[in-house]
């Protein structure tokens, strides 16, 4: 599935305040190929932060910026400021995105959330912490690959699946984990590159 984002900018004013920059512009047609689930974070994350990062929005997921003073002061009235309502529109329209590109049974993690950096840092706390259970998960399943009557490329690929998502948890492989999946024929091959590994 491929989710367009359609982020809506107005003005050209520097937002002095607070270092923002709006610009007159529509950035549309961006194609995101990845819905977050239980097993793809980090497809999801690259996709996802550097269009955030090309659009120049990292701003809108970092939890330490603040929005501008909602109200100015002008001719002894207070009024609403236009650069809050900018903030807000854009804040808006990117967590909305956001929420387009996570799966029905992520996003009940992130009910009641209405910020673009709520939204990104609940997501990162979710998928990036170093959860016992996913560990579990992911170490029992890299232990159990077997190539069977898979190619050495299929094998290869379905190893380095698990292998993202354990170093997404901080976990660092070691390649004699799964040589034991590999059958015989293969062995003399893997044993060189384990032992050439270790001496350079």
């Amino acid at each position: 599935m491929k989710l367009e984002l359609c982020l809506q900018f107005s003005g050209s004013a520097v937002l002095e305040s607070c270092g923002f920059r709006r610009t007159s512009r529509l950035l549309s047609t961006k194609k995101i190929n990845v819905i977050l689930d239980d097993h793809n974070c980090l497809l999801w994350h690259q996709q996802v932060f550097l269009t955030i990062k090309t659009h120049r929005l990292l701003r809108f997921i970092d939890s330490n910026v603040q929005s501008p003073p909602e109200r100015n002061v002008k001719d002894s009235q207070s009024v609403i400021s236009p650069d809050f309502e900018a903030f807000e529109e854009q804040d808006g329209a990117l967590a909305s995105w956001l929420l387009s590109t996570v799966s029905d049974n992520v996003l009940p993690y992130l009910i009641g959330l209405n910020s673009a950096s709520e939204i990104w840092n609940t997501l990162h706390r979710v998928f990036s912490g170093k959860t016992t259970s996913r560990l579990m998960y992911f170490r029992r399943l890299l232990h159990s690959q077997k190539k069977v009557d898979l190619s050495m490329k299929e094998f290869l690929m379905k190893v380095k699946s698990v292998c993202d998502n354990l170093a997404n948890c901080g976990e660092v492989i070691v390649i004699p984990i799964f040589v034991r999946g590999l059958i015989g024929a293969y062995y003399h091959i893997i044993m060189i590159i384990i032992i050439l590994l270790a001496l350079y």
